[in-house]
């Protein structure tokens, strides 16, 4: 569960943070004359104010609280530290892992099966997704190729459901690969569509 709870509180930050940035840059290009940095942290206190109020932030309330203390002190300048938490935000983790953590939480709550890491020396048990502990974290490593798709295991018996999963949830093509006869399962290869040659 913290791993969830971490993937909805950094999607919630980055959201707040990018259309704070947008509502702040589309107020001031529709400003007759330049505005300055004081009334750029009064149009992002007003933005933020309404958004502590709504119980979607919650979890984000802290966060919001100091950048409102940080846009309200002098000398302050909210918009330069919300570029700033931007890129530290979109630095702290892949797009490719943040799809591939919500599409896995997609086929447990829409198709009832969960995904679980390959162990050699377990059999593979029916009712399981598996994957392979070296391809994921290759999709973790800047330095591997990010073209270079994400095997799945997959029960032959439930390849339709889980097929019809992943497309909807729309990031990712996937791909099917004849298994052996002996084994109960399906290859199915994940690339990203915006990567996909």
């Amino acid at each position: 569960m913290p791993k969830q709870k971490d993937f909805a509180y950094r999607a919630n930050l980055k959201g707040l943070v990018c259309h704070a940035l947008l509502h702040l840059l589309c107020k001031v290009s529709q400003a007759e004359q330049r505005a300055s940095v004081a009334v750029r942290n009064d149009i992002l206190i007003k933005y933020l104010k309404k958004r502590y109020k709504q119980s979607a932030f919650a979890n984000v309330k802290k966060e919001i609280r100091m950048m409102l203390h940080a846009a309200r002190r002098r000398g302050g300048n909210l918009e330069w530290k919300l570029y700033q938490l931007n890129e530290q935000v979109n630095d702290a983790g892949s797009e490719d892992a943040e799809q591939l953590y919500a599409l896995l939480n997609a086929l447990s709550d829409q198709v009832g099966i969960e995904t679980h890491l390959q162990n050699e020396t377990e059999p593979l048990q029916l009712a399981r997704i598996y994957m392979v502990t070296s391809e994921l974290d290759s999709l973790l490593d800047p330095q591997v190729d990010p073209v270079t798709p994400l095997a799945m295991l997959v029960p032959s018996e439930r390849l339709a459901p889980v097929l019809e999963c992943i497309d909807r949830h729309g990031y990712f093509l996937s791909d099917t690969q004849v298994s052996p006869t002996e084994l109960p399962h399906t290859h199915v290869l994940l690339s990203a569509k915006a990567r996909r040659p």
